[in-house]
């Protein structure tokens, strides 16, 4: 975990991991500059501000170094792998500690002159590894952020969510590098209701999922769902929704 302070130099700032870094980076305190390759600005949640360097346009670890007085950044979040690993490491402070999760190219040259001049550390995370015990306990230590407001998960757009006889369109997407999040969604389409009341929305409760209609009923193959609301104002919310 980043220490507050510290400044975290994140490649690919705008992907998901990218934007989850940057959430948690700035939430622990710690200043974050990002780097994208085209002219657009920090497209994601944040605690604070995001300086964003454009790769394409821009020397990156000249750029970092003067946004940092010199010093460069203490952690180096690399999601997109070999590309960056040069301008990566060129950014480095003494100390600093370059991160990798991916990689295109297995192999890449290593400055050992410069690598124990900065004194730097490498480090190589696979989140395939983790158990779900071990990813539990990561989320748990995460769970008063999600709690205050300061990680937000990512929005589902509608455009994004696909049925399973899409599923080859859609992994192509997540190929592809698409930002939005890609959903498969296997069963029958499920009705999502938004209660805009803050109060209630914190403490609602399912009391009766689903109860089936009469077959002598005329609303014969519609579905009730019944949402009881506990807060400060207590009320059933009963939607009734189906396709005859």
């Amino acid at each position: 975990m980043p220490k507050r302070g510290e400044t975290v130099l994140i490649m690919g700032v705008n992907g998901k991991v990218g934007q989850a870094a940057t959430q948690i980076a700035t939430w622990r305190g710690a200043r974050v500059i990002g780097v994208v390759r085209k002219p657009e600005p920090y497209a994601g949640h944040a605690s604070a501000p995001v300086a964003v360097i454009d790769s394409s346009s821009d020397d990156i670890a000249a750029r970092v170094k003067e946004l940092t007085e010199g010093r460069g950044a203490n952690i180096v979040f690399n999601t997109v792998g070999d590309p960056y690993y040069i301008a990566g490491t060129a950014a480095m402070a003494k100390l600093g500690r370059h991160i990798f999760i991916v990689a295109i190219n297995s192999h890449v040259p290593l400055d050992i002159f410069g690598l124990y001049r900065g004194r730097h550390t490498y480090v190589g995370i696979d989140t395939l590894a983790l158990s779900s015990i071990e990813t539990a306990d990561v989320l748990r230590e995460l769970r008063p952020a999600f709690e205050s407001g300061a990680l937000r998960p990512f929005p589902i757009v509608p455009s994004a969510v696909h049925p399973l006889s899409e599923a080859a369109m859609a992994f192509a997407m997540v190929l592809a590098s698409r930002r939005e999040r890609i959903i498969l969604r296997q069963f029958q389409p499920v009705v999502w209701f938004f209660v805009a009341e803050l109060e209630l929305f914190v403490d609602v409760l399912l009391h009766h999922v689903v109860e089936r209609a009469r077959p002598e009923s005329p609303c014969d193959g519609i579905w009730l769902f019944q949402f009881q609301a506990s807060a400060p104002r207590h009320r059933e919310i009963t939607k009734r929704v189906g396709g005859v």
